[in-house]
């Protein structure tokens, strides 16, 4: 099914092939961006497990991953 998906694809683009969104290793650089992005005084953000901190940014983190999947399971 999913060859027939890119064939399908491939051409609505106008035969452009755009990076594979399946792939979880182009998603990699933002999800790290995310957890290290400065906190609201500029500093480094407290990241050991079951701060406030990694709390808020995990749930963003799994936010992200959620959409990106809902977003490319028609594809």
């Amino acid at each position: 099914m999913r060859r027939y998906r890119n064939t399908y694809f491939y051409f609505i683009t106008k035969r452009k092939v755009p990076v594979f969104l399946g792939n979880s290793f182009t998603i990699l650089p933002c999800l790290i961006a995310i957890m290290n992005w400065p906190t609201e005084n500029g500093g480094a953000p407290d990241l050991t497990i079951g701060s406030p901190d990694y709390n808020q940014r995990a749930a963003v983190v799994m936010i992200c991953v959620v959409t990106v999947c809902v977003i490319s399971m028609p594809f």
